[in-house]
């Protein structure tokens, strides 16, 4: 058999790592999202997205995030959460420069 020519295959894979993690919340009507919804104590949430309750903090201020008080506690609405995690990570992508 004669080889005509030769090819270089590259093969690249990513690992995915599976992580649980659980919070408490409370189902409660969100005013904003005008349905009932899943409201989670800001410290909780910090824990989940292993960060700093000030960050978190600001960053729910930041992305106008639904929040409720009660019991001495803030609790983050965690449909709005997730949806200001997904816009962010949308204008993190758009502000990206070109790799062309």
């Amino acid at each position: 058999m004669k080889i005509l020519r030769s090819r270089e295959i590259v093969i690249e894979y990513e690992r995915v790592r599976l992580i649980t993690k659980k919070a408490q919340t409370l189902v409660a009507l969100c005013g904003e999202c005008g349905a009932e919804s899943d409201f989670v104590a800001i410290g909780d949430a910090a824990e989940l997205f292993e960060t700093e309750i000030g960050v978190l903090t600001s960053f729910v201020a930041r992305h106008k995030c639904h929040f409720r008080t009660g019991d001495g506690l803030i609790y983050v609405c965690v449909p709005s959460l997730l949806e200001g995690m997904r816009r962010q990570s949308s204008e993190q992508l758009a502000a990206a420069p070109d790799e062309s």
